[in-house]
């Protein structure tokens, strides 16, 4: 009965990814393969995927729905890759948080580490066997420690995996809560779902790991661009400002702090006049009430870890409005 339930659970999830259309599912699951009636391949986008960590190019035929391309963290384990899709809505559904005709897909996904990376690991480990072997006897239980995390490091980086990076999961869970707190500045989780990944989808994935698709309600406007920001008037750049500061503080307010603080996680919409904030994969719960959430803004320094105080300015443009 269990399975069952987990099966059926599957299948629904299914059916609303089902719902939109983007690119070919990476699912090796035939059932949840006939769901994604999809029209932007994604093996074909990887297909041509450079074994290193430089970001790979998307055939000219799919550039229409691929946002952007595979770009890879391979670094830290579980070491992965991601490409973001905008999706079409292809049949009606009466599932809560799909009314819109357009939403953004992310697609998470395992991959080996470099060559590089994992010999690093490799050498990490040798080091501190050796420290071990020859340490004192009092400082021994710190090499242990360390030879234990380098050994899970390399266990990460090696083996696949069914629970994704936790930065992944992270970004699923601020999602979800801005999808019930109803956040009106950070995108909304419609749905998510993991398969097992097969052969065939990008030369550098981890056959057997996991693969997450993340369905998200699609924001207007664009991300802030360091030149685009500081060539605006300095009155244009006050308003963005003020619009960021009315989102920042309403993200707070759900409980949300985001960690990845940065211009490009800001999104500006020139004609609704209003600031966005995405990329949630790095970030923290925070309980502010509302008559602090000021206070909270000015002991943050609003506007500067953000890199849009005009203290940031670059010197080149000093001097001009």
């Amino acid at each position: 009965m269990r399975k069952r339930g987990k099966k059926n659970k599957r299948a629904a999830r299914a059916k609303n990814l089902g719902d939109w259309s983007s690119m070919a599912t990476t699912n090796g699951d035939a059932k949840a393969a006939k769901s994604f009636k999809n029209q932007n391949s994604l093996a074909a986008a990887t297909a041509a995927a450079r074994e290193s960590t430089k970001k790979t190019e998307i055939p000219s035929s799919d550039k229409k729905k691929a946002l952007t391309g595979v770009r890879y963290q391979q670094e830290i384990p579980l070491f992965e890759a991601r490409q973001v899709f905008e999706c079409a809505r292809i049949c009606n559904t009466h599932e809560p948080g799909t009314d819109e005709e357009t939403a953004i897909v992310k697609v998470k996904y395992q991959v080996l580490g470099t060559v590089e990376r994992l010999r690093e690991l490799e050498d990490q480990r040798n080091e501190n066997q050796n420290e071990l072997n020859t340490i004192e006897t009092h400082l021994k239980e710190f090499v242990e420690e360390n030879l234990a995390y380098t050994n899970k490091l390399i266990s990460e980086a090696t083996l696949p995996a069914e629970i994704p990076n936790v930065h992944t999961l992270n970004e699923i869970k601020a999602l979800e809560h801005s999808r019930n707190t109803g956040c009106v500045h950070a995108p909304q989780l419609i749905d998510s779902m993991g398969v097992q990944l097969p052969p065939g989808i990008d030369p550098q994935i981890m056959i057997g790991g996991y693969a997450r698709f993340i369905l998200m309600t699609k924001l207007p406007g664009s991300r802030l661009q360091w030149e685009d920001f500081w060539r605006k008037t300095e009155a244009a750049r006050g308003e963005i400002r003020q619009a960021f500061k009315v989102a920042l503080i309403d993200v707070w307010r759900q409980g949300i702090y985001p960690n990845d603080c940065a211009m490009r996680n800001i999104l500006w919409d020139e004609a609704g006049r209003k600031c966005y904030i995405v990329e949630f994969e790095d970030h923290h719960e925070i309980k502010v009430s509302e008559k602090d959430l000021e206070g909270f803004w000015s002991h943050m320094d609003g506007y500067e870890p953000w890199w849009i105080d005009e203290r940031r300015r670059p010197q080149r443009w000093l001097g001009r409005n």
